[in-house]
């Protein structure tokens, strides 16, 4: 009994240690301090960079233009914009990324796992991806304006169409790299197709599905951003275009700003929710390290 008390407090005693592990990992993965060293530097050079040259706006009137102007603003009516601000736009914006990200990745997951679970699949998907990943997909928003029209649809559709080619190629690969010999041994001890599928072949692709879907929405808000200056009633990129036909740079560093905050927002959520779902991956990354 007695040593089975001292296996059983040293069972304990490791099961802490590799709890405490996991959440110096993950507060590592959240707070990132050579990202945050990084970001300091880039704002003192900024700020150096303000001082030597009159036509760079200061980092101090960047975010006061941002501030003043976020919900309500007397200087956008007079560059054909509503009064309501930055906020309604980048709110417009930020629905055009989410939706056309969602709607993206449900596509280019599926056809990952289709693909990777069918030759025929991969056969025919395989020209499409090929096509979609080699042409500029900037290149494709006037084609989209002018069939989608002004709507938002256009830029829902290209947001949509990057994130599943994206989406395509990280699915593909994740479930590549499952070694075999998983899916070998499981199939030994009678799993079916479909118990192999779900319980071996999505699980094992979700680390490489969370990475690409980063990487999808990261480039996402700079098309959506892109598209709406093309041909957008509304949206970021239509206070951009407003703004440069008056050279306000103030104000377009000032929504520049603000888009990168909301899109480190949405990539934090992304790392939450991964977090959240991938611990049996977090925890295998951390068992190695140790």
């Amino acid at each position: 009994m007695a040593i089975v008390g001292v296996i059983d407090r040293r069972t304990a005693s490791g099961g802490a240690e590799t709890s405490r592990a996991r959440l110096r990992a993950a507060g590592a993965r959240l707070v990132d301090l050579p990202g945050l060293a990084g970001l300091l530097f880039a704002l003192a050079f900024w700020a150096a960079a303000a001082r030597l040259g009159s036509s760079i706006p200061s980092p101090q009137a960047v975010l006061t233009d941002a501030a003043s102007n976020l919900f309500s603003s007397d200087r956008l009516p007079g560059i054909g914009l509503p009064r309501g601000g930055y906020f309604p736009h980048l709110a417009s914006t930020a629905r055009t990324v989410l939706l056309g990200a969602s709607l993206g990745a449900i596509a280019g997951t599926a056809t990952g796992l289709a693909s990777a679970e069918s030759r025929t699949a991969a056969n025919l998907l395989a020209p499409i991806v090929s096509m979609l990943g080699t042409i500029p997909i900037v290149i494709l928003s006037p084609f989209f304006l002018i069939w989608f029209g002004l709507s938002g649809v256009a830029q829902v559709a290209m947001v949509a169409i990057y994130t599943a080619t994206v989406l395509h190629l990280f699915t593909l690969r994740g479930v590549r790299n499952i070694p075999a010999a998983y899916l070998d041994y499981a199939a030994t001890l009678g799993a079916t197709r479909a118990q192999r599928f779900f319980a071996i072949r999505l699980p094992g692709a979700l680390p490489e599905i969370f990475g690409g879907l980063r990487i999808a929405c990261a480039a996402a808000w700079g098309l959506a951003t892109v598209t709406e200056m093309l041909g957008g009633q509304y949206g970021s990129g239509r206070v951009l275009a407003a703004l440069r036909s008056v050279y306000d740079l103030t104000g377009i560093m000032a929504v520049v700003l603000l888009l990168s905050v909301l899109a480190i927002a949405v990539d934090l959520a992304l790392i939450a929710v991964r977090l959240a779902l991938l611990r049996w991956s977090d925890a295998a990354a951390a068992g190695g390290r140790l």
